[in-house]
């Protein structure tokens, strides 16, 4: 990753970062020889583990990662069997309504936003 991509990514993860810290399903982290890398966690306290490390490659990946987890979110507390896809209207308002206190925030992915609401 050249330095300039690893500047993009802080500024995601300094937007996402009080999301980040507050969910119990993903953790961020730093390795010498890795770079940045998400990880996927199963947050039961009788399964508590890492399903999935995923390791960054760029910016726009990490802010699809984190719409796919606030997305997932939504879809978790509505206690339906929706996808992303098949999201009912109460549920795509509700992502829209928490995406969009970071569309402001970094605003050149917006790409990624419209890529779900034109589905």
């Amino acid at each position: 990753m050249t330095k300039a991509e690893r500047e993009k990514v802080k500024t995601v993860y300094e937007a996402f970062s009080k999301y980040i810290h507050e969910s119990s399903c993903i953790a961020w982290g730093w390795n010498e020889k890795l770079g940045y890398y998400l990880m996927r966690v199963d947050p039961r306290p009788d399964k508590m583990r890492v399903t999935e490390t995923i390791l960054i490659k760029d910016a726009y990946q990490l802010v699809r990662l984190l719409f796919d987890e606030i997305c997932l979110d939504v879809l978790l507390e509505s206690g339906m069997e929706n996808t992303v896809y098949t999201a009912d209207k109460k549920e795509r308002r509700e992502i829209r309504r928490r995406w969009l206190n970071y569309t402001s925030t970094v605003p050149q992915y917006s790409e990624v936003y419209n890529e779900f609401f034109t589905v």
